[in-house]
């Protein structure tokens, strides 16, 4: 269920990290769609970090990562979440090219993609909490 916005989504302004703007258009300006899929992506946001840490590790299937990678790519472009996918574009291409090149991400490398990843999804979290709230732009 979305919450209610005490301004309208239209007012809330455009960010590095967050485009509501652009995801509004995206959905032909249908407010009460973008609140319902934000709302589900909100959910999908606070689980992040979690998702990230498990599946870049050492020992962790990198088709797993890519896939997970690229759908929330998706996702975040739906919402105007851009920094973040593009974050997760980045962190697809490098898993990729690591496997094209027949070698894997070192440790050093996976703890950067989280660390960069996680920090990106903080900073759209604590963005679209705002906006779900009703506080952006007010």
């Amino acid at each position: 269920m979305a919450h209610p916005v005490s301004c309208p989504l239209v007012s809330v302004p455009t960010t590095p990290v967050l485009d509501v703007q652009g995801a509004l258009a995206l959905i032909g300006d249908m407010e009460d769609l973008y609140l319902q899929i934000a709302q589900e992506y909100h959910g999908e946001l606070s689980a992040l970090p979690q998702r990230i840490n498990d599946l870049l590790q050492p020992d962790s299937n990198p088709n797993d990562a890519r896939r997970f990678l690229h759908t929330f790519k998706g996702l975040s472009m739906t919402v105007g979440a851009n920094a973040l996918a593009d974050a997760c574009r980045e962190a697809e291409a490098r898993i990729k090219h690591s496997q094209d090149q027949g070698a894997v991400l070192d440790v050093g490398a996976l703890a950067a993609l989280r660390s960069g990843l996680a920090a990106c999804g903080e900073r759209t979290l604590a963005a679209l909490s705002d906006v779900l709230r009703g506080r952006a732009g007010a």
